[in-house]
């Protein structure tokens, strides 16, 4: 598994797919959150949502976008990461570091590139449009699947509410999961994660 580090030209050409301008990496888009067209370019970093794809306009030539965001733990160094702000202790630096890579997130549906997420964290109370203001498990409490209409996501979730749907999850060991939003918790983020008694309210 490649750790990529916050900022960098790889973590670039991995979302890009290493496909040349205007090319995008399709793969990178949720059937539920595609991208609009056309590219949004008078926006700077427009979020995505429930349903729709994020787009990262920093450099629009690169047309980076995608519907999935990365687990910030996973990056090798600390770096800015464009407002991801991870606990220190929490960076997994080397592969050696997961200890539980069957339980570790490295891709989840997200509305923004990355999500650096801490036991203590709340899910989203705009569960369609959680914009990315929020670093942490807000990004993903998003309920793409497993819903009846990810378009009619509750956008005013009342506190202690249980959370509605689930997301796709790509984990460090090579398999995929359905995962429930409530229990998003029960995961390994980070290198010093503990599952809270019960889910942050």
């Amino acid at each position: 598994m490649r750790i990529l580090s916050p900022n960098s030209e790889a973590e670039r050409s991995f979302f890009r797919g290493s496909c040349p301008p205007p090319q995008i990496f399709v793969c990178l888009f949720c059937p539920e959150a595609p991208l609009t067209s056309p590219l949004p370019v008078s926006t700077v970093n427009p979020t995505g949502s429930c349903v729709s794809a994020w787009v990262w306009t920093d450099n629009v030539t690169t047309n980076i976008a995608g519907s999935y965001g990365f687990n910030a733990y996973l990056y090798s160094d600390f770096g800015p990461g464009y407002g991801v702000q991870p606990d220190l202790n929490g960076i997994f630096h080397t592969q050696a570091n997961i200890l539980c890579p069957a339980a570790t997130p490295v891709f989840v549906d997200c509305v923004w590139i990355n999500l650096a997420t801490d036991p203590t964290d709340p899910p989203a109370r705009n569960l369609l449009n959680p914009t990315y203001s929020d670093y942490g498990m807000a990004r993903c409490t998003i309920p793409r699947h497993a819903w009846n209409a990810p378009g009619a996501a509750p956008t005013d979730l009342p506190v202690g509410t249980p959370l509605p749907g689930a997301i796709n999850m790509g984990l460090v060991d090579g398999h995929a999961a359905l995962v429930k939003l409530q229990s998003l918790w029960n995961y390994s983020w980070s290198y010093n994660w503990t599952n809270p008694a019960t889910r942050p309210p």
